[in-house]
């Protein structure tokens, strides 16, 4: 019996998950990553990510957290050496970039209505690696 209650509550507890991520999902359709640069919003940092992979799972990261939390994610650093991802609700038009940051290695992307980045291989975001 008690299997049973797991299963039925795993079952629509990935239900939930899976709707709400359709939802968050549908919310971010009108904006698209802008291009990696050497830049970075000092200071601003919602949500620290160790072992991200890749840029794009970094940027996946930013996009399922959207509506989710207790901020809404905006742009993203990645640094590909150490595999950090940073989460932050500022923006390039919210707050100053620093361009180049000062740090090596590390690359900024942010939410933009309207923009897309072209398809790019990730080892070419990486700047200072």
């Amino acid at each position: 019996m008690a299997h049973i209650i797991m299963s039925v509550f795993l079952v629509v507890g990935l239900s939930l998950w899976h709707t709400e991520g359709a939802r968050i999902r549908r919310q971010s359709v009108n904006k698209s990553w802008t291009e990696g640069r050497n830049a970075c919003v000092r200071g601003f940092n919602n949500a620290v990510i160790d072992r991200t992979g890749t840029i794009f799972e970094c940027r996946a990261h930013c996009e399922v957290n959207i509506g989710i939390s207790s901020f809404s994610c905006s742009s993203i650093e990645y640094h590909a050496r150490s595999e950090r991802c940073v989460l932050s609700e500022a923006s390039s038009d919210t707050h100053g970039l620093l361009e180049p940051c000062t740090g090596d290695g590390w690359t900024f992307s942010e939410l933009k209505a309207g923009r897309s980045e072209p398809p790019v291989a990730p080892q070419s975001q990486c700047f200072g690696c």
